[in-house]
């Protein structure tokens, strides 16, 4: 099912309320590739080449034979994982601040 036609109508309706194209998995598919090759592809160019590749290895699909384009490294999930961790780490700070400045009152 390479053909976007083929979807039914209230899928391609909800597509355009959403102003998305429909792309099918396989859509991109090259003559002698395996099936899994072009999602793994579409992954790499909207994500990133370190995901694809790891959903590859997850999956265990072998990926030695994938020209993959993108992103190197998911920079926006390695900066809201350190983002989370900074907020986390400071909030937990949070009760010991507040305890040290409530005594430094008391005792003055």
């Amino acid at each position: 099912m390479a053909d976007s036609a083929a979807v039914g109508e209230p899928l391609r309706a909800w597509a355009r309320r959403n102003r998305l194209a429909v792309e099918l998995p396989d859509g991109g598919r090259h003559a002698g590739e395996f099936g899994f090759d072009p999602v793994l592809r579409d992954l790499a160019e909207h994500g990133d080449r370190r995901t694809a590749l790891v959903t590859a290895e997850f999956s265990e699909y072998p990926s030695s034979h994938l020209a993959l384009t993108g992103a190197a490294w998911p920079w926006r999930s390695t900066l809201l994982a350190a983002s989370a961790a900074v907020v986390s780490v400071g909030a937990g700070f949070v009760p010991t601040v507040t305890r040290r400045t409530l005594r430094r009152r008391r005792a003055a």
